[in-house]
């Protein structure tokens, strides 16, 4: 059976408890947003970098990872050529 060390032997019994320790810290951030989310309608709450809210001039949006912090321009090109795609079909539907 597999068990966690008592403390680390090695290089990679420390990186496995480190990554364990972000993975739960993540998950508990996480977990906040969506209760906050729940009591509220709105996520943010203190002790949680605040989630901001979409808007399409700024683009911002939050960044789930070992560090959470807030972002923007979230696959921006892959969004416009998909915008790009959609407004093709829906001309080529309005001309049928």
């Amino acid at each position: 059976m597999n068990q966690m060390p008592s403390k680390p032997t090695d290089t990679g019994d420390t990186n496995l408890i480190l990554r364990c320790l972000v993975d739960s810290l993540l998950a508990e951030a996480v977990t906040g947003y969506w209760v906050h989310f729940a009591r509220t309608g709105h996520p943010n709450s203190n002790g949680f970098p605040e989630w901001p809210a979409y808007e399409a001039t700024t683009a911002l949006h939050l960044e789930l990872g070992h560090v959470i912090r807030v972002g923007s321009g979230l696959r921006k090109e892959m969004c416009e050529a998909l915008d790009r795609i959609v407004e093709k079909i829906a001309r080529e539907f309005d001309t049928r």
